[in-house]
């Protein structure tokens, strides 16, 4: 017969212990139950999880504070692993020790005359191994005081939006576990308005110990391809035309800037950008036949290989689902999958969306069916008039940008923006 102690692994145990060290792990702290770990390996997560709830990280120092300075060897030599997997392998053996236990109880109250429904109900009952399946507070103010000090220290790595506007509407970045929809007209800008903020996200933002803190990011693109988002890219960072780039023709980029003498100067400055740009945490799919199935299996990917944390898909009604035919439905559904996905990841995730003409305010949004229930923040790009398409706009344009519906700050307002059509970029005043 299988026993308890077979099922226990206490190197694996270490090293997923180890993994909650690394910043880019810190969410999964308050995640985990002390059932997933076996003798002191319980001692040193609750140990992690105080240090984290007083001081918003966890360090060497703050687990021996806790542990009183009893903190084995084996916890800083264990560092190989991923750790969704080795959480992963954890959990199955938790359970498996669990039903072992319960084997047991069950065991002996089948031996009693008249167990009570209590009793037997009791043995029924596991303890809940990942946080989620307990409905107490304790792990939600374990992690908003976590957070709380870490931001005050400076330790919080903050996922900027590189807006302003942005910023301050929706507690200073792309809030984790968030799903966000930016709608728009065709050639309103939802596109640019994504790549302006994914490039400056990679680029990063200084925290208050000096260091650049950059943020990786994926996009999905099921309408535009790498070349044409790279020309984009490519007019933002080096302020030329971005006609010019499509044409060859660059005549009037050496007109307009004293910076190049001849077209090969302009392709050589192209050439160190592109450059540049890919040693950047920027991560594009371009593939506009994808399932949803196979976009969550991408977001995934892009999350525990290169540590993605805000995901743009563009755009909603291009999606590859159609279970049951009636599109509001099935974009309901759809809402419901990313968010549960944002949550667990503990990302944000951001759809573009297509607008019925000349539409304004959340109904105008496209066979949107549930989707606005689901969604924690609705934002719409309108451009000055109905006319105004910003696609292939060569000059400044003024551009709102409406507050639809906000579960982060205030809504029902207007941001106004500037577009500058030639450069592929969105201005504050």
């Amino acid at each position: 017969m299988t026993t308890i102690e077979e099922n226990i692994d206490t190197v694996l145990e270490y090293k997923a212990l180890n993994k909650l060290l690394a910043v880019e792990n810190r969410d999964w702290i308050n995640r985990l139950s002390p059932a997933l770990f076996t003798g002191i390996r319980q001692e040193i997560l609750r140990a992690m999880q105080l240090a984290f709830t007083q001081y918003g990280t966890i360090t060497y120092e703050g687990i021996h504070q806790y542990m009183k300075g009893n903190v084995p060897g084996e916890l800083t030599a264990a560092v190989k692993g991923d750790l969704d997997t080795l959480v992963t392998q954890l959990v199955r053996l938790a359970k498996k020790r669990q039903l072992i236990r319960q084997a047991q109880v069950l065991s002996n109250l089948s031996n009693e005359y008249d167990p009570s429904m209590a009793e037997i109900e009791t043995a029924l009952e596991f303890e809940p191994v990942m946080t989620e399946q307990d409905s107490s507070l304790l792990t939600g103010a374990q992690a908003m005081l976590g957070n709380l000090h870490a931001k005050m220290s400076g330790d919080y790595i903050f996922a900027k939006t590189g807006f302003k506007f942005l910023n301050r509407n929706m507690g200073n970045e792309w809030k984790p576990k968030g799903l966000i929809v930016i709608a728009g007209g065709v050639g309103s800008g939802k596109t640019t308005l994504w790549m302006n903020s994914q490039l400056k996200m990679a680029e990063g933002y200084v925290n208050k110990h000096g260091e650049i803190i950059q943020t990786p990011s994926l996009f999905i693109s099921l309408e535009m391809s790498k070349e044409d988002l790279m020309i984009k890219l490519a007019a933002n960072k080096l302020n030329i035309n971005s006609n010019d780039i499509l044409s060859g023709d660059f005549d009037t980029t050496l007109m307009e800037s004293d910076k190049w003498e001849t077209p090969q100067d302009v392709i050589r400055a192209i050439e160190d950008e592109m450059v540049n740009l890919q040693r950047l945490p920027m991560y594009v799919v371009d593939n506009g036949s994808l399932t949803l199935a196979q976009i969550v299996y991408e977001i995934r990917k892009h999350v525990h290989k290169y540590n993605a944390r805000v995901v743009c898909i563009d755009y909603m009604q291009l999606i590859n689902h159609s279970p049951t035919g009636n599109k509001n439905n099935d974009l309901g559904e759809l809402a419901r999958v990313l968010k549960e996905l944002a949550k667990r990841e503990n990302i944000t995730i951001i759809i573009l969306s297509q607008i019925n003409r000349s539409g304004e305010g959340v109904d105008a949004i496209r066979d949107s069916g549930e989707v606005q229930a689901v969604v924690d923040v609705i934002v719409q790009i309108l451009p000055e008039s109905d006319e105004d398409s910003l696609s292939n706009a060569t000059s400044m344009k003024n551009v709102n940008i409406a507050w639809l519906k906000n579960r982060y700050g205030p809504a029902g307002r207007k941001t106004p923006l500037l577009f500058n059509g030639s450069y592929q970029r969105f201005e504050e005043g």
